[in-house]
C-alpha cells in the first residue's frame, strides 16, 4: 500500500515498483533478483 494523493491509500504491485536513484547496493541487488526470479515462475 502506498499514499495516492497525500490521504488516500493504494495498491501497488511490487512489478510495477521503481527503486530511488538513492537505493542502496543492497537493495539494489535485492530488486534485480526479483526481477530475475519471478519471470522464472518462481512465488515467495
Amino acid at each position: 500500500m502506498t499514499r495516492w494523493e497525500g490521504k488516500s491509500q493504494l495498491a501497488v504491485p511490487l512489478a510495477q515498483l521503481k527503486p530511488a536513484p538513492s537505493t542502496d547496493e543492497a537493495t539494489m541487488q535485492a530488486i534485480e533478483d526479483w526481477d530475475y526470479w519471478v519471470p522464472q515462475g518462481y512465488e515467495f
